[in-house]
């Protein structure tokens, strides 16, 4: 194992970056060494994989993110500009009084159900007093009303106190909500003080006290204020940031590639500590590994999510792979935005107007089609996911994009 320089070289040139300080290991062949020095050589190398594999995700987001703002984000606003205005005109040629506009009693109710169902996650999305007067001029019930009928069908599904500590919104939010409440309640309910608690405390423990263990030796060590030279002091000053944020994270595998950097640490050293020591080092390597993992599966679903993919599409998708995704994305929004804007245009034009209807009513009964009662009843007890009716989130980006 190559030896780091001395720590009179290390304060002559500013700290070596996290991702070229040496990964710390126990030298000698598998055989020989105990199974819990074998552990920690490949727990270290597996969290050091892992933070290359993060950084990679991390900046796969960045791209992501950006593309959002740059993109995404206006064509959204236009696609929810359009919906509004489709659900304005809808409106006003609903108030054309009958004599002027030929429109029977059927395509006239399917027109207003039409504007009730664009209406709908409007009425959650934006905040235009317009849009209440019209959900008040077509439907039965008030918007306060609707709010109350939808906490009543959620609180019959779900229970009398789904809906606490629920702060408005949709009903999709509603049903959100009532479902995490109740896994929650399971979830606490479940709870008993067992032996494999017990143990999983003190696993946290001592990875802890293992991280706290190596912090104080470097921070005794090399703390600046104890430095008298102004130029090995700013040196240190940075060390010690460096040394802070490892500490702050759980990062015992950066503390002990610093206790390497700095000559505090070495390969014959690291092999002769107790293999107590080791263990409890095992501990919070293992943390690092659990937190990693759980870091880069938070950052794919949120990559999932606004990519309208499913988490494990993601895995092995290299950049091109998530551009394009995203440009799929995008062609959809633009071509619902210009769809909607086309209806809009062909309702204003007498000429194109029935064709327009048509078009509206057809799309408003596929879309229930797709999604009968059945399985309305079934999301409802949340014994399938909406996210597994693909075709249904495809035909809603046309009028109703999440």
């Amino acid at each position: 194992m190559k030896k780091t320089p001395r720590q009179t070289a290390l304060f002559d040139d500013l700290p070596l970056p996290a991702d070229l300080v040496e990964r710390p290991s126990i030298p000698g062949s598998a055989k020989r060494l105990d199974p819990e020095q074998r552990r920690f050589n490949k727990l270290t190398q597996e969290v050091q994989a892992l933070r290359g594999q993060l950084a990679a995700v991390q900046a796969q987001h960045e791209r992501i993110r950006q593309r959002l703002m740059q993109d995404f984000f206006p064509l959204n606003d236009r696609l929810l500009s359009a919906r509004v205005d489709l659900v304005k005109r809808l409106d006003a040629l609903l108030n054309v009084p009958k004599g002027r506009l030929r429109l029977s009693r059927k395509r006239r109710e399917g027109l207003e159900s039409c504007l009730m169902w664009l209406l709908a996650p409007l009425m959650h999305e934006v905040d235009d007093p317009e849009l209440s007067a019209i959900h008040d001029r077509h439907s039965p019930f008030t918007a306060e009303e609707s709010a109350e009928l939808d906490r009543a069908l959620v609180e019959e599904m779900f229970g009398a106190d789904a809906l606490e500590g629920f702060n408005g919104g949709s009903l999709d939010d509603m049903i959100a909500h009532a479902q995490s409440r109740r896994a929650e309640r399971q979830t606490s309910s479940g709870k008993r003080v067992s032996q494999r608690a017990a143990q999983l405390a003190q696993t946290q423990e001592e990875a802890q006290r293992a991280v706290r263990e190596v912090y104080r030796n470097l921070a005794s060590k090399l703390h600046p204020d104890r430095e008298t030279d102004a130029a090995r002091r700013s040196r240190k000053t940075e060390l010690m940031q460096r040394i802070n944020a490892a500490y702050e994270k759980g990062d015992l595998l950066t503390l002990l590639s610093l206790q390497l950097e700095c000559e505090q640490l070495d390969a014959d050293r690291l092999a002769k500590l107790p293999l107590e020591r080791i263990r409890r080092y095992n501990h919070a390597l293992q943390e690092q590994v659990r937190t990693l993992k759980a870091e880069m599966t938070a950052l794919k679903e949120i990559m999932a999510e606004l990519l309208e993919v499913s988490p494990t599409d993601l895995d092995h998708a290299t950049d091109g792979d998530l551009m394009a995704m995203l440009d799929d994305r995008l062609d959809a929004l633009r071509t619902s935005a210009m769809q909607i804007e086309a209806w809009c245009q062909g309702l204003a034009d007498p000429g194109q107007r029935d064709g327009v209807i048509d078009a509206l009513l057809d799309e408003m009964h596929a879309i229930e089609d797709d999604l009968g009662f059945a399985e309305l009843e079934a999301i409802f007890m949340d014994d399938i996911e909406p996210s597994s009716k693909p075709r249904v989130k495809t035909r809603r980006n046309k009028t109703q994009p999440r």
